[in-house]
């Protein structure tokens, strides 16, 4: 799971941290799929590297306009968790929608492309569960 840094990762219900200041031990919210419900979780392994390509998703809630939005920027082995699965960020389709933290969920909007070089952070391990919330959106490990 990669992400740019300023990407903000989930670690209670209250506040958010930015992907690049997160360090192995640090708290984080996953979500847990027995009992359906957001739990506490603990990062494994963080590391980061340099990438020359991503892809920016703009993602709204579902259901309404763009107004209200969100913007992920992810490299291509991200894997999304949707309502009835998983895709890869490679696999995602303007109108998919995307388990979001809030429950009401958000549909992609738009996605691009990008060839620019950044440093991209990458959860390689949690404590417990294999998924995280970036901006809200529900990843898999």
């Amino acid at each position: 799971m990669a992400f740019s840094g300023p990407q903000k990762i989930v670690t209670s219900l209250e506040s958010e941290e930015c992907l690049d200041i997160i360090q192995t031990g640090d708290s984080i919210l996953s979500y847990d799929t027995e009992n359906y419900t957001i739990v506490d979780n603990s990062v494994g392994k963080i590391s980061n590297e340099e990438v020359d390509n991503y892809i920016v998703l703009v993602v709204g809630e579902a259901g309404t306009n763009i107004n209200n939005w969100d913007i992920i920027t992810s490299t291509n082995q991200n894997i999304f968790t949707l309502e009835d699965g998983y895709k890869t960020v490679e696999d995602l389709q303007i109108g998919d929608t995307l388990k979001h933290i809030d429950g009401l969920n958000a549909d992609v909007k738009t996605i691009t492309r990008v060839t620019l070089n950044i440093v991209e952070y990458s959860v390689d391990s949690l404590e417990k569960n294999d998924n995280f919330f970036i901006n809200g959106i529900l990843f898999k490990i």
